[in-house]
C-alpha cells in the first residue's frame, strides 16, 4: 500500500514476490486479494477508532489506510490483481478469479460512490460485470461445483467461517468474501442479473434460490443496538427488488423453493407504514402464519431478532387496522411469555398513542396475564437483561398517566433490582414528559442518581418539551435524534448473545 500510495507502485511487486518465497501463505495473489478487499470502501471496523471498546471479540485500533486512501490507488491495486491473475496458466482457475475480481470491483465501488454521495457510474459498473460474466462462463462445470473455505463478518467483528461452491460465490446476488468485507453492499448486482435476464441462466440447482433469500437476510442483519448502528450506512433494499424476489417464486424454474415469508412480512410493515392498508394486509395474506418457524430460525439470532421484530411490528399494524383477532392469534405465536409481553406492549402504546383506543387496555391486561408467570430474577444479569420487557411497560403507564397507573408503575420499578433500575427511571420520565407534564417529570427524578444520569432523565424531559414545540418541517429535521433515543425500546434484542 504504501508503495502505492506514494509513488512507488512498480517496486511493489519486488516485495510482494519476496514475501511469497518467504511465506507459504502469504503467496502474491492472496496479498493482492486481501489488499484489494481492505482498500474498496471504508471498513466496519473503523468505529473501533471512535469508540474504543465497540468490538465484542477484538481489542485495539483499525489502521484505515487502505480504504481511505485515493481511488487511483484501488484501482491501480485491482489493475495490477488482474495481470497477476492473468498469468495462471489453468484456465478455469483463471477465468474465475477474473470473474471475481470485475465483480468485486463493481460491487465495492458502488458501496464506495454511495458512502461518499458520488454520482453512481452505473454504465461503468455495469460494463465489468458483463466483462465478469464473460469470464465466468468460460469456467468449466466441475471446477465451480468445487467448495472453497470462506471466511465472513458477523456482528461488528464476529468471525463466520463456510464452506462456498465457487459458482455460488459468483452468483449470490452480491460479494462476499473475506473478513473485511460486508456479506451486503447493494442492490447492484441483483439488478444487473434481473436486467440482463440471467436468472434463467445462472440460478440452475435447487439449492441455488437459497442464496437469494440469504442475501435479503443480510441486507437486514440489524445492530440491536442504535450505538453500534448508527457507524453504519446500509444501502436501503428497495421494495421493487423485494417484489422482483416475489415474482421469481412464481415464475423461475426453481422459484418456489424461495422461502417468501421474510419478504412478505417486510413488504406488509412497509405498506402500512405509508398509511397502504390494503397492500399491507394483501402481503400479510402471503405471509404463511401457520408455518413460518422455518423462516424465523433459518439463521442466526442476528436474523432470527430481525424477523421476530418485523413478527410485532406486523402484530402492532394489524391492530390499528382493525384487525384485533389477527393479530392476537399472530402474538400468540411468539414461544415465550415475556416475548408475548413485548408484543402486547407494543400493541397497547400504539393503539393510545395514535387513536386513543380504549381497547389499549385489553392489551395491557394481556401483559399483566402474560407476565403473572415470569420468574425475573432470570432478566437480573448479563444480556439477558434485554428481554426485561418492564421498562416498556413503565413507560408504557407512564404515558397513559393516572392515580392507578401511575401506582401500578411504581410497584413495577420497585421490583427491578438497584443495578438495573435506572433504565426504568428513565422509562418513567421519558413517558410522563411525553405526556406533557414537565414538572412531574421533573419530580420523578430521585435525588440518590449520579449526576450522569441525571442529566440524562432531564435531557429527556428537555427533548419533549422541544418536541411538543416542533413544526412539521423541525419533526422531519429531527427525526434521526427521535429515532437514536427510541430505538433501543422499539427494536427488542430478542435473543441476546
Amino acid at each position: 500500500m504504501v508503495f502505492y500510495q506514494f509513488g512507488h507502485r512498480g517496486k511493489a511487486g519486488h516485495i510482494v514476490k519476496w514475501l511469497g518465497a518467504h511465506y507459504a501463505t502469504n503467496t502474491p495473489l492472496t496479498i493482492y486479494l486481501n489488499s484489494v478487499i481492505r482498500a474498496g470502501y471504508i471498513s466496519h471496523l473503523y468505529r473501533v477508532n471512535i469508540r474504543k471498546n465497540i468490538l465484542r471479540s477484538f481489542k485495539g485500533y483499525f489502521f484505515p489506510n487502505l480504504c481511505l486512501g485515493k481511488r487511483e490507488i484501488f484501482n491501480a491495486l485491482s489493475d495490477d490483481y488482474d495481470q497477476l491473475i492473468s498469468e495462471i496458466s489453468v484456465p478455469s482457475e483463471r477465468n474465475y478469479l477474473l470473474a471475481m475480481n470485475k465483480k468485486r470491483r463493481a460491487v465495492f465501488t458502488h458501496k464506495y460512490q454511495y458512502d461518499r454521495g458520488q454520482k453512481i457510474e452505473i454504465d461503468t459498473l455495469e460494463k465489468l460485470l458483463q466483462q465478469s460474466v464473460g469470464h465466468f462462463r468460460l469456467v468449466e462445470k466441475n471446477f465451480l461445483e468445487e467448495s472453497v473455505p470462506v471466511t465472513l463478518p458477523y456482528f461488528t467483528d464476529g468471525v463466520r467461517q463456510r464452506n462456498f461452491k465457487r459458482r455460488h460465490l459468483f452468483i449470490y446476488p452480491d460479494y462476499m468474501e473475506g473478513w473485511f468485507s460486508q456479506t451486503y453492499h447493494s442492490e447492484l448486482f441483483f439488478k444487473f442479473l434481473d436486467k440482463n435476464n440471467l436468472f434463467g441462466e445462472l440460478y440452475t440447482a435447487p439449492e441455488d434460490p437459497a442464496l437469494i433469500h440469504f442475501w435479503i437476510a443480510k441486507a437486514f442483519e440489524v445492530e440491536p443496538w442504535i450505538g453500534a448502528g448508527t457507524f453504519d450506512n446500509t444501502y436501503p433494499v428497495s421494495d421493487e427488488t423485494l417484489m422482483r424476489i416475489l415474482a421469481l417464486t412464481e415464475t423461475h424454474p426453481q422459484g418456489k423453493l424461495i422461502d417468501h415469508n421474510l419478504i412478505s412480512i417486510i413488504l406488509a410493515n412497509r405498506s402500512f407504514d405509508r398509511n397502504d392498508v390494503k397492500a399491507g394486509l394483501q402481503y400479510y395474506e402471503k405471509f404463511d402464519k401457520e408455518n413460518f418457524a422455518a423462516s424465523r430460525d433459518k439463521y442466526e439470532y442476528l436474523e432470527k431478532t430481525f424477523f421476530l421484530n418485523q413478527l410485532k411490528e406486523l402484530c402492532v399494524n394489524l391492530v390499528q387496522a382493525g384487525k384485533h383477532n389477527e393479530a392476537v392469534s399472530l402474538a400468540e405465536k411468539f414461544e415465550k411469555e415475556h416475548e408475548k409481553a413485548f408484543v402486547y406492549i407494543a400493541m397497547a402504546e400504539k393503539l393510545y398513542t395514535r387513536k386513543n383506543d380504549p381497547s389499549a387496555f385489553d392489551y395491557l391486561d394481556s401483559v399483566y396475564s402474560k407476565s403473572k408467570d415470569i420468574n425475573y430474577s432470570q432478566f437480573n444479569f448479563g444480556a439477558n437483561r434485554e428481554l426485561d420487557f418492564r421498562y416498556n411497560l413503565i413507560l408504557l403507564m407512564s404515558r397513559i398517566g393516572g392515580r392507578q397507573l401511575n401506582a401500578l408503575s411504581d410497584e413495577v420499578l420497585s421490583e427491578i433490582i438497584e443495578e438495573n433500575k435506572f433504565r426504568g427511571i428513565l422509562s418513567r420520565v421519558y413517558g410522563v414528559a411525553e405526556e406533557g407534564n414537565f414538572y412531574r417529570a421533573r419530580t420523578a427524578i430521585p435525588s440518590t442518581l449520579t449526576e450522569s444520569d441525571e442529566l440524562d432523565t432531564r435531557a429527556f424531559i428537555l427533548w419533549q418539551a422541544c418536541r411538543k414545540k416542533e413544526t412539521a418541517e423541525e419533526q422531519l429535521r429531527w427525526r434521526a435524534m427521535d429515532k437514536f433515543l427510541t430505538h433501543d425500546l422499539n427494536y427488542i434484542f430478542f435473543i441476546p448473545i
